[in-house]
């Protein structure tokens, strides 16, 4: 009974966005080596994302957008999207994956053939009340893989 209650409460740890909860500060550049408001976000699709539908990571995994969308808690900027696949996409086949705010997309990446790691090289803002999500298309029903991804977000 202890292992089942172990595995639920990790279940729901990992199903929980890392992104609010996260108080882990990178230390700052520049001359002073202190701390910025640089906090990182990071987030999981928990199990294998099957190459078969689009689905967005945010404050949950879900095929529709608004189900998954994490609310933006503060003006803050995005930049510098890690993501890391646990199986390549396999020959022609690929993912995308789009930084999102709302329905729109701001920036995106194409992960294909033997890639399992990428990065969103993009600085985006978002005000305190917008929605942000990732978007995962599949191309040519690639392997089913999980996806980590994490980001900077420095609150303004």
């Amino acid at each position: 009974m202890l292992a089942v209650r172990l595995f639920i409460i990790t279940l729901v740890m990992l199903s929980v966005p890392h992104a609010f909860a996260s108080d882990y500060r990178q230390p700052g550049g520049g001359s002073s080596g202190s701390d910025t408001n640089t906090t990182l976000f990071t987030g999981s699709s928990i199990f294998p994302l099957t190459g078969t539908a689009t689905v967005y990571l945010g404050s949950t995994v879900s095929e529709t957008r608004t189900n998954a969308e994490m609310i933006v808690g503060a003006d803050t900027t995005v930049t510098n999207i890690r993501l890391d696949l646990s199986v390549a996409p396999g020959g022609s086949k690929e993912y995308t994956v789009s930084l999102m705010k709302g329905s729109s997309a701001l920036a995106s990446v194409v992960l294909s053939g033997a890639e399992v790691n990428e990065t969103i090289s993009t600085t985006q803002t978002y005000s305190a009340g917008d929605m942000l999500s990732l978007r995962v298309v599949p191309t040519n029903s690639p392997a089913a893989t999980i996806l980590t991804w994490s980001a900077n977000a420095d609150f303004n």
